[in-house]
């Protein structure tokens, strides 16, 4: 143990005094491996992401640094898994009940350090979005998908510090998806602005009609992944909205689709069926509808 947070010092002290040094993303990933260790080594793992990325700064050139880092830590954690930063944050902003009262004061302070941090951090992402479009490449693809990842991560912590940038943020709603990190960067998109749209209590009726339209259509070419993240989404835009008849549509146009398989099976059934794809895109999307929209309510009475 004494070894192991030896080395986490080591570690710590390259990352704080050579925040430019090209190994630290790499750093950083062996880092966020030993977060699950034993008590002493997990604190000091904390402790070193609070002073890197999440302790107060004023320098913007600080900020943009911790930005790159993030991005390239989670382009190289991609084959591992996303919810790393989502579970960091969590670590920094949870409180205890059982603490005394000094702790909690301290615990109070840490979570305004934290999310003034995030704050900086989600407007320099914004920006990082715009800047790395502009480089059409497998890197740049691959940096865009842990763009929005890391604001995905940071913006469910504190919504409001993306609600600013929501107009930037839907526009990727309508990219046209022709790989799989296309497909992602829609997927988190979604996932964004569900937990945003609530915020949006004065948003023009365009903006929401806009919402609802561009979440609907991806519901004909998405794959499950986007499907899902899409009707969590919805439901977002129908509390809001009131437009239950739009998911009443939605809902009878493949609930149609279903019966029309259903009854080109049972009419040639030694035939082999051809539209199984569409088949079971509609049941999927059923399912999940009737998993965000209780279809027993009243104002779904009538739905045959």
């Amino acid at each position: 143990v004494s070894v192991r947070k030896r080395v986490v010092k080591i570690f710590r002290d390259v990352c704080l005094t050579q925040p430019s040094f090209n190994r630290i993303p790499d750093i950083c990933s062996r880092l966020l491996r030993r977060i699950h260790d034993e008590e002493s080594i997990r604190k000091l793992v904390l402790e070193t992401f609070q002073q890197l990325w999440f302790s107060p700064t004023r320098n913007q050139q600080d900020v943009r640094q911790r930005v790159q880092t993030i991005i390239d830590v989670l382009v190289d954690a991609q084959k591992q898994n996303y919810t790393w930063l989502e579970n960091l944050v969590k670590e920094f902003l949870q409180t205890n009940d059982k603490q005394s009262i000094d702790d909690k004061k301290k615990v109070r302070e840490q979570r305004k350090d934290v999310l003034k941090a995030i704050q900086d951090i989600i407007n320099e992402l914004v920006e990082s979005i715009l800047k790395i479009e502009s480089a059409n490449d497998q890197v740049s693809s691959n940096k865009m998908v842990a763009t929005f990842i890391a604001l995905y991560a940071l913006g469910k912590a504190k919504p409001e510090h993306v609600l600013p940038h929501v107009s930037a943020i839907v526009e990727y709603l309508n990219i046209k998806c022709t790989s799989y990190n296309d497909n992602i960067i829609v997927q988190y998109v979604a996932k964004i602005l569900e937990f945003t749209v609530p915020l949006m209590k004065s948003a023009s009726a365009s903006i929401i009609y806009s919402l609802e339209g561009s979440l609907t259509k991806l519901l004909l070419v998405s794959g499950q992944l986007v499907i899902h993240s899409s009707i969590a989404c919805l439901s977002a835009v129908i509390r809001l909205s009131k437009n239950t008849q739009l998911v009443k549509d939605v809902f009878i146009r493949y609930h149609s689709i279903v019966v029309q398989c259903q009854q080109k099976i049972l009419e040639k059934p030694n035939e082999e069926f051809k539209g199984s794809a569409q088949l079971a895109r509609s049941i999927y999307i059923l399912g999940v509808l009737c998993k965000y929209f209780d279809v027993e309510k009243p104002e779904f009475d009538d739905l045959e």
